[in-house]
């Protein structure tokens, strides 16, 4: 027991759910004991959800840091806590556009501001037969010849609109791959 009484106070937010088999009450009071005990030095971080007893909506994530430290000879811990419910909402909104981007059947292609191709999905490899490799780091410009079969308009037109950073939409496929008369899902090129 500690003279300021923190750890008595953290510990009995812990206990009840410990208890209760609660696993992130379980590893912050694991680590907490560690800290306290000497068994272990380096400070203890943990990242846990605390769930809106009736919204949802209303959950809470945060970011526990325990730092050890000594005072007077007395082994001490500083505990922090972080709201990043923001930050945990922001990169789960991230994974899950990550995914859509991924397995959309439709071609993304994004280039970066001076017009370097940055990525492209597998709908992109599909429909015109070229791989990230061999578009990854170039100007969208090197389709011109070798996509469209009206020579380059349609091409030109992505490229002028991906120069001034706006969003730009069409059909096209890869003139040079006649062995690819059809998706893999039996839909005919355009």
């Amino acid at each position: 027991r500690f003279e300021f009484g923190i750890w008595d106070i953290f510990l009995d937010i812990c206990r009840p759910a410990c208890a209760q088999n609660d696993p992130d009450a379980n590893q912050v009071t694991n680590g907490l004991n560690a800290l306290l005990n000497g068994s272990t030095s380096s400070p203890y971080q943990h990242k846990y959800l605390c769930p809106h007893p009736a919204d949802p909506t209303r959950d809470r994530w945060f970011h526990l840091s325990v730092m050890p430290f000594d005072l007077h000879g007395k082994r001490c811990v500083l505990v922090a806590h972080e709201d990043i419910t923001a930050r945990h909402l922001a990169e789960r909104s991230q994974k899950l556009l990550e995914t859509a981007m991924a397995q959309t059947r439709s071609a993304i292609m994004i280039t970066t501001y001076s017009g370097e191709i940055e990525y492209v999905n597998a709908g992109f490899t599909d429909i015109t037969g070229y791989t990230a490799d061999e578009v990854l780091g170039k100007n969208p410009r090197i389709l011109i010849t070798q996509i469209d079969p009206v020579p380059g308009k349609r091409v030109y037109a992505m490229c002028r609109i991906a120069d001034q950073c706006q969003a730009w939409s069409h059909n096209l496929r890869n003139a040079n791959e006649a062995q690819r008369e059809s998706r893999p899902h039996g839909e005919q090129f355009e």
